[in-house]
């Protein structure tokens, strides 16, 4: 792995820290500014996605090696800690790699080079293993719990009440794995390409290729999107209730940020329908705009609040999809930082 990746590693964790950014936004503007080939594009998503799923864990880790709280670090420090912690133990890198990491340090935080060599010569006392079994004797509560499944304590409480006990640890253990991106072949668009590895649910769903996803023909159109089959299924099931019949309205209530907006509307246009899909936020509206781009004429955009939405159609909508704001607790996986900005408090305000 090359220090440019690294470096990428921690603009992004830095981005996530301080400004509140999403990785998954932070991390392609990061990769284009600094032109890393598709390696080490590759190896800065691993090490993004990995410590901010692993965050619980990897602090876990610092505390027992840092003389002082963690919220006394400068915030690069930390942010160059946690990362290169990451690397050391879940990703099972030789301790020689800590010299390439005060490299960084020396880049970014020159004074703080021989705090984060120190620090990084402590983790890679133990392995990984070595670790997790010294935060199942050492600690309890809520910093065991967190330590040893990278989860909020509330949330890991919340998943033991909701799925089967044989199910919990699998839960756990694949929202801490890397994710891979799927893709959907929007119908009258575009195709699955032969050789494809196919969607095991929606019959337009393929796995991302190797390589960076702006690469791939058809993405720049619109015509091919990421999209998780679980929300292609959403919009499938809309189309699947009963035949299509010729000129249908279709409204998508909650459309933000658009995947599913883009589905049903090569769905219902080739019939000779409509797609009204509306958002209330103006940003996510105009991610709406961009993921229909390709269906300009036929998908009309709206700002309304969905609760007092309609009024102004002096018919109806012949299908009617709600996808309405929640929790975002089952996308842990995509979105590995949200799980710590989350509060067991949120619950109550978006039921």
């Amino acid at each position: 792995m090359t220090s440019a990746a690294r470096l990428a590693a921690v603009t992004v964790a830095c981005e996530v820290r301080e400004h509140g950014a999403y990785a998954n936004l932070a991390l392609p503007k990061t990769i284009r500014s600094a032109r890393l080939n598709q390696r080490d594009a590759a190896d800065a998503t691993a090490l993004s996605y990995g410590s901010s799923r692993w965050l619980g864990f990897i602090d876990a880790v610092l505390h027992e090696c840092v003389s002082r709280p963690l919220s006394a670090l400068d915030g690069g420090v930390l942010d160059i800690l946690r990362v290169a912690a990451y690397e050391l133990t879940v990703g099972g890198e030789p301790a020689h790699i800590v010299n390439e990491w005060v490299e960084v340090a020396k880049t970014n935080e020159r004074r703080a080079a021989g705090l984060v060599n120190a620090t990084l010569r402590k983790v890679t006392a133990r392995s990984l293993l070595e670790w997790r079994e010294l935060f199942a004797e050492s600690l309890t509560g809520d910093e065991q719990i967190e330590a040893m499944t990278s989860h909020p304590a509330w949330i890991v409480r919340a998943f033991q009440s909701l799925v089967p006990a044989d199910e919990f640890q699998a839960l756990i253990d694949a929202d801490n794995e890397p994710a891979l991106p799927t893709l959907v072949a929007l119908p009258g668009l575009a195709s699955v390409p032969a050789d494809a590895i196919r969607g095991a649910l929606s019959p337009y769903a393929y796995a991302a290729p190797p390589g960076p996803i702006s690469a791939i023909d058809g993405i720049s159109e619109g015509y091919i999107r990421v999209q998780d089959e679980g929300s292609q299924i959403a919009a499938l099931l809309l189309g699947a209730v009963s035949p299509i019949t010729r000129g249908e309205q279709w409204l998508d209530l909650c459309a933000g940020p658009g995947g599913k907006s883009a589905l049903l509307a090569s769905l219902v246009i080739p019939e000779g329908g409509t797609l009204i899909a509306n958002e209330p936020s103006p940003h996510r509206a105009e991610l709406v705009r961009q993921s229909v781009r390709a269906f300009p004429e036929r998908v009309s955009v709206t700002l309304e609040d969905g609760r007092n939405f309609g009024h102004e159609f002096p018919d109806r909508f012949d299908r009617v999809l709600v996808d309405a704001p929640c929790t975002g607790l089952g996308a842990l996986r995509r979105r590995p930082e949200s799980r710590w900005r989350k509060h067991e408090e949120d619950l109550d305000e978006l039921t």
